[in-house]
């Protein structure tokens, strides 16, 4: 697909190039990218239909069931093969390389997000648990160190997030750019995004703007559902006979699975807004590096 990439673009004209990418290359992409996103999809929607449906999953008295456990395993290995798959097949529809560079590329980067996600995940945990243990012993209420614990939660959040937002350009250098290295994504591609940083941040602001408006209405169904199943279960693990019909779980799938697969589309559309933001911000680096050594 012609995509005009390397162009200096404003934050309105990278969303705009993205809707237009979309928009006229639907068929495309959607012939290019749906069996990917059916297989991401299945399992998503598997595990969350067992979630809701599994008391054993809901009730911390009850011990879940090893079939339960490794069936939840099995769709949770499925769905990240199938993300990898659908985050290959995208990057390909943009840099034209082969499915087999694209696989090896997206699999590195979900692996590399998934110790990112844990390390931050570690320190939070280590953080709430040291401030609520001083709080503790200094004999202040557990009210008040429930506090200060989210207020810091709250401040570590807003660091991270400061943090690792330049990423949203070294990530996509490293997807699109062949020359690009792993390394990159927390060294040199990395600063070039800091010093972009506020252009990221208004361009994810108004695109996140936009994709929570769209996923409101998409997600509107399976909201209904889903709540209608929590009151359900809500009611039994109280005592009252379950009132929902035969088939509601058959529903809650299938509408899951439809929602997730829909929603896949506004992923890629997003996707595509940071792909412009990525050539905008490589162009003014090069005439950056023009200037300077002119």
């Amino acid at each position: 697909m012609e995509t005009e990439l390397y162009k200096s673009r404003s934050y309105s004209g990278c969303i705009k190039s993205a809707y237009i990418l979309f928009s006229t290359n639907l068929t495309t992409i959607f012939k290019r990218t749906w069996l990917s996103i059916l297989v991401y999809s299945i399992p998503l929607a598997i595990m969350i239909d067992l979630s809701l449906s599994s008391r054993a999953l809901n009730e911390a008295d009850l011990p879940i069931p090893t079939t339960t456990l490794v069936l939840m395993s099995g769709m949770c290995i499925w769905s990240l093969a199938g993300c990898i798959w659908f985050i290959a097949v995208v990057n390909r529809i943009l840099n034209t390389r082969t499915l087999k560079a694209n696989l090896i590329r997206a699999t590195v980067l979900i692996l590399i997000l998934l110790h990112v996600a844990g390390f931050v995940k570690i320190i939070l945990q280590l953080v709430n648990t040291l401030v609520v243990s001083t709080f503790l012993s200094a004999k202040v209420s557990s009210g008040a160190a429930t506090l200060t614990s989210t207020v810091i939660e709250i401040l570590l959040d807003s660091a991270f997030f400061v943090a690792l937002l330049p990423c949203t350009f070294s990530i996509i250098k490293y997807l699109i750019n062949p020359q690009s290295k792993i390394s990159d994504i927390f060294g040199k591609a990395y600063r070039h995004g800091w010093r972009h940083w506020g252009f990221l941040f208004i361009t994810l602001f108004i695109t996140g703007i936009i994709f929570c408006l769209i996923a409101t209405v998409l997600f509107a169904p399976f909201g209904i559902i889903v709540e209608a199943q929590i009151s359900d279960l809500l009611g039994t693990l109280n005592g009252d006979p379950s009132g929902i019909p035969s088939n509601f779980y058959i529903l809650l799938y299938g509408t899951t699975l439809l929602t997730s697969f829909i929603f896949a589309y506004l992923v890629i559309w997003s996707s595509f807004v940071f792909y412009y933001a990525y050539g905008s911000i490589e162009t003014t680096e090069r005439e950056r590096e023009k200037s300077l050594t002119a």
